[in-house]
C-alpha cells in the first residue's frame, strides 16, 4: 500500500491522516486512548491536480520504521513535495498497519526481533521498494499509474527511510542502480552494505546519544560521497510526525515522562520536524538536483544542534 505525494496546484479536500483501523492500531500500541488521532488532518489535498515539469520531477521512496504506518513520514514528505519531488511512502504489509483500499485491514504482525528477522525483513522491504520503482519508472508504465508514473524524472531517483526503513533505504541502494541517493534515520543497519559501503552518496541522520556499530562498520567501508549527522538532544522518533503531534494530541496526559524521553528525548517536538525537513531537502537538491549544501560540510548557526561526526574521506 502506498502514498504519493507531488507538486500540485488548486483546491481539493485536506487529505485524511490515518484510516480509521490503522489509527486505532497504532493508538493501542501507543497507550493514547481511541480517537486521538481523528483530528489530525495533513496540509495535502486529496487528489489535486498535480503540477507537471517538463523532464518529470525527481523520485523519492519512503519506508517507515518497524511497526510504524507511512503516515508517519507525512511532514517530510509534503515538504520535499512542496520543493519538487514526487514521494511515495510505503506501508510493509505485515510489519505496519495497512489498510488497503475496500477497507481490508492487515494488522502488524511481525516477530520478536533478532538479528536473523531484522536482516530477512530488511530484503522484503528492499524487495518492496524495488517494486515501487519498477513500476514507476516502466518504459511502459501499466495504464493505471501512467498519468503518475509521468511526473517522475526517472534519472533522478532517491530513497530513505526511518529506523528500519533507513535499513531498508540501504539495501535498495545496495541492489538497485536505479537509486542515486540514499538516506538513513535513525536506525540499525541490517544490510551487507555495511560491510560493502554503497556506490550512491550516503548520508545518516541520528540521535546523538546512540552509536550503532552498524553505523561505524558503513563508515568504514563507504567509498563514495557519505556524511553521518547527529542530533543533539534528539530520541528516536524526534525525526517523525509524533514528534510535532505528541503535544497537540496530548501524549504528556497519558505517558509517564521517561517514556516521553525514550521516544523524543529533550528536544521540542515543532523544532526536531523542521530540522529533520531542511537536512533531508538539503540532501536530495544536493544529490539529485546539483543545489550544493553547506549545511552538508559544516556547522550551522541557524541549527546548533546538529553535529558533522563523519564525513567520507574520498569526499573531503
Amino acid at each position: 500500500m502506498t502514498q504519493v505525494f507531488y507538486p500540485a496546484v488548486g483546491w481539493a479536500p485536506r487529505a485524511r491522516y490515518l484510516p480509521a483501523s490503522v489509527a486505532e492500531s497504532v493508538e493501542k500500541r501507543l497507550g493514547v486512548p481511541v480517537g486521538t488521532f481523528r483530528p489530525v488532518r495533513p496540509n495535502a489535498r486529496e487528489g489535486v491536480v498535480a503540477v507537471p515539469r517538463k523532464g518529470g520531477w525527481p523520485l523519492l521512496v519512503f519506508s517507515p520504521g518497524r511497526s510504524d504506518s507511512r503516515a508517519n513520514g507525512t511532514a517530510v514528505a509534503e515538504n520535499l513535495a512542496s520543493h519538487g519531488y514526487v514521494v511515495v511512502t510505503v506501508d510493509h504489509t505485515h510489519n505496519s498497519p495497512t489498510e488497503f483500499p475496500g477497507g481490508r485491514f492487515v494488522p502488524d504482525s511481525r516477530p520478536a526481533a533478532n538479528p536473523a528477522v531484522l536482516t530477512e525483513e530488511t530484503q522484503v522491504r528492499a524487495a518492496d521498494l524495488r517494486f515501487v520503482l519498477d513500476v514507476l519508472t516502466a518504459a511502459r508504465p501499466d495504464a493505471a499509474v501512467a498519468e503518475l508514473a509521468g511526473l517522475v524524472d526517472r534519472g533522478r531517483v532517491g530513497v530513505y527511510g526511518h529506523s528500519m526503513g533507513g535499513s531498508a533505504a540501504v539495501e535498495t541502494a545496495r541492489t538497485d542502480p536505479r537509486v542515486g541517493a540514499v538516506l538513513a534515520v535513525d536506525g540499525a543497519l541490517w544490510t551487507p552494505a555495511v560491510d560493502t559501503g554503497l556506490r550512491q552518496p550516503t548520508l545518516l541522520l541520528t540521535e546523538a546519544a546512540v552509536h550503532h556499530d552498524t553505523w561505524r562498520r558503513l563508515k568504514a567501508n563507504h567509498r563514495v560521497w557519505g556524511r553521518h549527522l547527529t542530533y543533539a538532544g534528539s530520541g528516536h522518533y524526534s525525526f517523525a510526525d509524533w514528534a510535532t503531534l505528541a503535544d497537540d494530541l496530548g501524549f504528556a496526559r497519558v505517558w509517564p515522562p521517561e517514556k516521553l524521553r525514550a521516544y523524543f528525548g529533550e528536544a521540542d517536538g515543532n523544532r526536531s520536524v523542521d530540522v529533520t525537513r531542511t537536512y533531508l531537502l538539503a540532501f536530495f537538491d544536493q544529490h539529485l538536483r546539483g543545489r550544493p549544501s553547506a549545511l552538508l560540510d559544516r556547522p550551522s548557526p541557524a541549527h546548533p544542534e546538529i553535529d558533522l561526526v563523519w564525513r567520507s574521506p574520498t569526499t573531503g
